[in-house]
Order: structure tokens, then C-alpha cells, then sequence
């Protein structure tokens, strides 16, 4: 079960309301970070375990790397031109509010982020938990750099 629990378990140490439920106000993208913390979402981690792929096999659709598509891989390491902008636009955001962010390792920003307890900054994290699963959710042939103008007609870039 921890295996399967990657991200909860590394955020989520207490049991209680999380503030970020309160200040993300586009219900959206509320709910797309409550599905990246509870890995209920369609990412490869968690679309091989239901196809009964074994997770080493997992691997993210975006970049071509055959790294393991996890959590952690898609919105902090992700070598895909489209997260990695989108990545470095929220964390730069997010530094401006929070400047102890500069401190931490890339995957450490993104949990500190994904935790929302800083108001300032849980709208910035529920937009890119929200841009990462619709990123998913394109056609495979979309994905890449054909993405780019798909994905401006639609203004999400």
C-alpha cells in the first residue's frame, strides 16, 4: 500500500483539514491537486497499476526518458519542453512569494508546494496539477511539440 501511496505518504503526515481546500478558489484546479495527492488520477503510476503493468515499466509518456511516471517525475523532473516551461513559470511564481523555496531540490519544491499551506502560493500548485492532467488527457500524437499550438488555441500556453 505505501508503494502505491508514493506522494500521499510523503505529504500527508497528520490527519486533518488542508488549507489549500480553502484558498484554491477555481474549483478545477482544487481538484486536480486533491487527485495528484491522492494519486486518483490517470498519470502512468497509477494508469499501469489498474492495466496491470508492473511498475517498473511505468514509464512517462511525455519525455522518452523510461523514467517511471510518478508523481514526483511528471512535475518536477519531466523532461517534456511543455512541463518543464510550465513547471519553471509556477516554481518562479511561487519563489516571489516564497523565497525559501530557492533553498530546496526541484522535487523538494514540488512537495513543499504540493502540501498548500502557503495561500500565496496553492493557486499557482491546483493551475499546474490542473495543466498536468489535461496534459495527459491529449491524444498521444499531441503531446510532444504539436502540443504547443494545440495547447495555445485553447490558451493554456
Amino acid at each position: 500500500m505505501l508503494v502505491h501511496m508514493n506522494i500521499y505518504s510523503l505529504i500527508k503526515k497528520n490527519a486533518g483539514f488542508e488549507p489549500y481546500l480553502e484558498t484554491i478558489a477555481h474549483k478545477q484546479h482544487r481538484q486536480a491537486l486533491t487527485r495528484l495527492r491522492l494519486s486518483a488520477h490517470i498519470l502512468p503510476i497509477e494508469k499501469g497499476r489498474h492495466l496491470g503493468i508492473p511498475r517498473e515499466k511505468r514509464y512517462c509518456i511525455l519525455c522518452n526518458t523510461q523514467e517511471i511516471g510518478s508523481e514526483i517525475h511528471i512535475l518536477s523532473q519531466c523532461k517534456n519542453s511543455i512541463m518543464q516551461r510550465w513547471r519553471n513559470e509556477m516554481v518562479t511564481a511561487a519563489i516571489t512569494h516564497n523565497h525559501e523555496l530557492v533553498k530546496l531540490s526541484p522535487a523538494d519544491q514540488i512537495i513543499y508546494l504540493t502540501l498548500g499551506h502557503d495561500s500565496s502560493t496553492s493557486a499557482l500548485m491546483g493551475k499546474y496539477s490542473y495543466d498536468t492532467l489535461e496534459l495527459h488527457e491529449l491524444p498521444w500524437h499531441m503531446r510532444g511539440r504539436g502540443a504547443v499550438a494545440y495547447l495555445s488555441i485553447l490558451n493554456w500556453i
